[in-house]
């Protein structure tokens, strides 16, 4: 997959994921060819992929453990033998705590272009070799490689939800709690709907991560404390759109609010659901009662 930069420009860079028991692993192909020549350049974008997609990856909290050669010449080594030594960089790294990616990328750059080479022979060599990124990232684990492939390059709008927007989300909540309390995201007036088995629309992570960090785990429906916490930690709620976006509701924290697993399918399928839609109204001055929108 080639990912896309954050203007939306699909960059010439070809990359791929596969997960194992406890890791997920991200190749990047290599570059060559030439601009002119018989040989067709490729993945020209190469370096600033790189950069693009460990910046990415330190938003969701990840660690790169290892920095591997993977091309095929090296197939027959052992892992040890493939594994760089990046300069100034010792790993693990946190991702989320580098500050300058550019130089993360050139320290990989450098250790990939001396693999091979005799120790102290400081000639040339391949600064864009096929590498494999080992990363520790727990959650993704319950990803399929495609949609965390969707995930890294950009491509949201092609991704499922579930797993992959609850990645997002607690992305946006860790960004919440970094920096204090940001402007409250502005949302959109106009879900994007995608078409696949099935059609749906597309969620903005900031607006459930603001929503359920402005809750601090109390359900804005029955004013109970969450029944229980997830595997990390948080209170367990659920973000419930009180005009659906079905029903043309936009995706914005005013009509978006925080429940507990009871009320939220009353509010869908209980037969009071009515009366409870508009006590939760009353009972959350931030929320805005959204007209439905005609029916064609």
């Amino acid at each position: 997959m080639k990912p896309l930069d954050n203007n939306g420009r699909e960059l010439d860079s070809l990359f791929s994921i596969e997960t194992t028991s406890d890791s997920v692993e991200v190749f990047i192909e290599s570059r060559g060819g030439a601009d002119k020549g018989p040989t067709p350049s490729r993945n020209r974008d190469y370096q600033v992929a790189v950069a693009l997609l460990l910046r990415r990856m330190g938003t969701f909290g990840v660690v790169l453990h290892e920095v591997m050669i993977a091309s095929s010449n090296a197939s027959s080594m052992s892992r040890t033998e493939r594994r760089l030594e990046l300069a100034d960089h010792p790993l693990p790294i946190p991702l989320s705590t580098v500050a300058d990616f550019d130089s993360l990328r050139v320290a990989i750059g450098r250790a990939g272009a001396a693999f091979g080479r005799p120790p102290r022979d400081y000639g040339g060599g391949n600064y864009t070799k096929r590498i494999c990124l080992v990363l520790g990232w727990t959650q993704a684990l319950r990803s399929m490689p495609y949609d965390l492939e969707l995930l890294l390059a950009g491509r949201v709008g092609e991704a499922g939800d579930g797993v992959l927007l609850l990645e997002r989300v607690e992305a946006e909540r860790r960004n919440i709690r970094r920096i204090g309390a940001p402007a409250p995201p502005t949302g959109t007036d106009t879900p994007e709907m995608v078409l696949g088995d099935a059609s749906r629309f597309v969620r903005r992570p900031d607006v459930i991560a603001w929503v359920l960090e402005a809750a601090e785990g109390v359900c804005g429906a029955c004013g109970a404390s969450a029944p229980f916490l997830r595997s990390n930690g948080e209170p367990y709620l659920e973000v419930h759109h009180v005009r659906p976006l079905a029903d043309g509701g936009p995706d914005t924290i005013d009509n978006a609010v925080a429940l507990c697993p009871n009320c939220h399918r009353q509010l869908h399928h209980g037969a009071t659901r009515e009366a409870l839609r508009d006590s939760v109204l009353g009972k959350n001055p931030q929320l805005r009662d959204h007209p439905k929108r005609p029916d064609p």
